[in-house]
């Protein structure tokens, strides 16, 4: 073969002959890497078959908020879908929380700046702020008494010098004779008629003037003395058992509105007594003794100092079983009554204010109106009962632990602020 002519004819046709090579070499390489292909996309197939089977066999899903769990495949979607939801019901949790915060607190500030929860000069401020915190205390006392229209039945003075004026006019009017001169049995009778009546006025008109018997004497406001200074944490439970009667008006409030006493719902409240207030254990609500100190109801409970985690109840102290425990405290509230019959169940169901007041315990008695008549107490003329109470009322320590000083903190097992500072976020 006459290589020069071959070699003229594929220069000749050199686009011809590269086809040509690389058909060939197609042809010949092709199953090969084709093969090899196949055999990487086979492989990662099978792995990726393998993972979704691990998936369906092992992954359990529950949706935020479900009981039910499912079986199911997690891909990055419903990852998406999985943490929208869970930051939504994170959201409405703390919105509860917030708004149940709130209305625990229901508006509740510290009556004087500077002393709580770290006062600025300890030693000083001991010394000048407890007269007038003690004024603005009573000050507070006198705002409770004006809320709920309080006030007194008239005295025995008032009473006899109102009456000798409208003897000595009737004498007159009706007789023609002066005071000093002698009655006939006739007039006498009469007398006594007409003055009856007009100390029945006299009280009824007085009743009308207010909305419910009661008295400062009766809330029990605390004493102040110059020569024994109170310490910190009594000064703390002379705002907060303010707080607490607070409540308690507000409630009163509520039951009685408008109304004149001789139509109010509670006529009169003759006793009152806060108890578990600053204390670790709480009492029970049947130990009743309308004092401060009285009952204690230390019943296999807590150690003095100690209180038991959140979430703890003893049914052996209430019906409700809630005791002051690490998340919130529990007082007690004792109320002796004079209600109207008729409307028992409105001043119960007034009192219950959840989450924040519920009624524990209820004793009911007759009441005789004319027997308080003698006293100066109109009530009207509907049937009235003798209603006592045990209120329990619940104060989360989110927020009264913030305001506490470390004496009174430290009472009720909570711990004191870490360097004695104000710390609104110190564990507790």
């Amino acid at each position: 073969m006459n290589v020069q002519a071959v070699l003229h004819w594929i220069k000749a046709n050199l686009v011809i002959v590269m086809c040509s090579v690389v058909i060939v070499g197609v042809l010949v390489a092709a199953p090969i890497v084709a093969g090899g292909m196949n055999e990487a996309v086979a492989k990662e197939v099978k792995s990726r078959l393998r993972k979704v089977d691990a998936l369906e066999k092992k992954a359990q899903f529950k949706w935020p908020g479900s009981t039910d769990t499912h079986q199911m495949i997690i891909t990055d979607d419903l990852i998406a879908a999985y943490e929208e939801a869970a930051a939504e019901r994170k959201s409405e949790s703390e919105g509860v929380i917030a708004r149940v915060h709130e209305r625990n607190r229901a508006g509740a500030e510290l009556l004087m700046e500077g002393l709580f929860p770290v006062p600025q000069d300890r030693e000083r401020d001991l010394q000048v702020l407890p007269p007038e915190l003690h004024r603005h205390v009573m000050a507070g006392y006198d705002q409770l008494l004006s809320r709920v229209h309080a006030g007194s039945p008239p005295s025995a003075d008032e009473l006899q010098d109102e009456l000798t004026a409208k003897r000595a006019d009737y004498i007159d009017r009706e007789f023609r004779k002066s005071a000093g001169e002698t009655l006939t049995k006739v007039e006498e009778a009469s007398l006594k008629a007409y003055l009856v009546g007009q100390r029945r006025a006299i009280c009824r008109d007085r009743a009308s003037d207010i909305g419910v018997y009661l008295s400062l004497e009766t809330l029990g406001p605390p004493e102040y003395s110059k020569t024994q200074k109170p310490t910190l944490d009594e000064m703390f439970g002379w705002q907060w058992r303010l707080w607490v009667l607070d409540r308690v008006a507000t409630a009163m409030e509520g039951i009685n509105g408008s109304d004149p006493e001789p139509q109010a719902a509670i006529h009169a409240v003759d006793r009152l007594a806060v108890r578990g207030l600053l204390k670790p254990d709480t009492p029970a609500a049947s130990d009743r003794s309308f004092s401060e100190e009285g009952g204690s109801g230390s019943r296999g409970g807590p150690q003095a100092g100690t209180v038991p985690g959140a979430g703890f109840r003893d049914y052996s102290r209430s019906i409700s079983g809630r005791v002051t425990n690490e998340a919130f405290d529990v007082v007690l509230v004792d109320l002796d009554m004079v209600v109207a019959t008729s409307r028992i169940d409105d001043v119960l169901s007034g009192f219950t204010r959840a989450p924040v007041m519920s009624v524990l315990d209820v004793e009911l008695s007759q009441v005789d109106a004319f027997d308080a008549l003698k006293n100066g107490e109109y009530f009207g003329e509907a049937p009235v009962s003798r209603l006592v109470v045990t209120l329990e009322t619940l104060w989360l320590r989110e927020w009264t632990g913030t305001l506490m000083p470390d004496e009174a903190r430290t009472r009720i097992g909570m711990a004191a602020r870490a360097g004695g500072q104000d710390d609104e976020h110190a564990p507790y």
